[in-house]
């Protein structure tokens, strides 16, 4: 009798230790499927990967994704700078240089409103090169945060004697440089007193004084330095992108090296949840079976 009991307890107490640890390894199964996540802790993770290179990795994933956040910022400012230059160089100089053609040939254009119509491009310049981006100005140099980066050149001479001047910029002549990786720092800086701006805001005062062909000259000065400056933004820009797109691939692959480690692999935890539930039913049944034994199997 004695060692019929003592064979049902240990039997009972072997049933309802693996009915706990099969319930609390389904429960973990179970979180796994709900969260999407492999585990609650690093400690969980010591069989699967080295906490350290874990840890590592997304330390090295959140300074990335910094990064990338930055340059993409860049980006979006680089283009605001050359879609400012480029409305100048497609839409401000053309329409300009045909103000001074019928100027130059008043017969073929009739009687042209020169002064009015160069007040109307130094206001349309004056709001280009107030551009901001992100609530900063773009061609201030480092003065972003002032509040323009170009004073009133409608009203205001841009002219020292009968030469362009910069009389105008409100900013200073720090070129703005920025880390586009570690140790890469990019040179970008195109301000409101570059040498395009300069003469092409000469040329207006100069053709509102009656000079078309000093103006004239300046233009096509305007017109050779601006495309030098669109040149030289767009390759910054070609460079953050190149550099943007190096970044979110290695981004992607550090992604996925972490999620490998923390996400939850549904078709491998789906039948060992399966498993483990048909596992504690045959515990329960053995267990209820154990647990109803009658006073005469006690007796035997």
């Amino acid at each position: 009798m004695l060692q019929t009991r003592a064979v049902n307890s240990f039997i009972t107490d072997s049933c309802l230790d693996a009915m706990t640890q099969n319930n609390n390894k389904l429960a973990q199964l179970q979180n796994q499927v709900n969260t999407g996540k492999s585990a609650t802790s690093y400690v969980e993770l010591v069989d699967k990967t080295s906490i350290t290179g874990l840890v590592s990795s997304k330390q090295t994933l959140s300074i990335l994704n910094s990064k990338i956040q930055n340059n993409q910022t860049l980006a979006h400012k680089l283009l605001q700078m050359e879609n400012a230059m480029r409305t100048i160089s497609e839409e401000v100089i053309p329409s300009s240089m045909n103000t001074l053609m019928k100027a130059a040939n008043p017969a073929s254009g009739g009687v042209v409103p020169v002064a009015t119509l160069a007040q109307q491009q130094l206001a349309t310049i004056m709001g280009l090169l107030n551009t901001t981006f992100n609530g900063e100005l773009v061609f201030a140099g480092s003065q972003t945060n002032t509040q323009s980066a170009v004073g009133d050149i409608v009203n205001n001479s841009s002219l020292i004697g009968s030469a362009p001047s910069a009389r105008y910029y409100l900013g200073d002549s720090l070129v703005q440089t920025d880390e586009i990786a570690d140790g890469t720092n990019l040179s970008y800086g195109i301000t409101a007193a570059h040498p395009a701006f300069v003469q092409l805001i000469g040329a207006q005062h100069l053709m509102i004084a009656g000079n078309f062909s000093a103006a004239q000259d300046a233009m096509n000065l305007a017109k050779t330095y601006l495309g030098q400056a669109i040149s030289s933004v767009g390759n910054a820009s070609l460079q953050v992108h190149n550099r943007l797109k190096l970044d979110e691939n290695v981004r992607l692959n550090m992604k996925n090296l972490v999620s490998e480690a923390e996400d939850t692999d549904l078709v491998s935890v789906m039948p060992k949840i399966m498993m483990l539930e048909a596992q504690m039913r045959a515990t329960y049944i053995l267990t209820q079976r154990v647990t109803q034994l009658s006073i005469a199997d006690y007796m035997r």
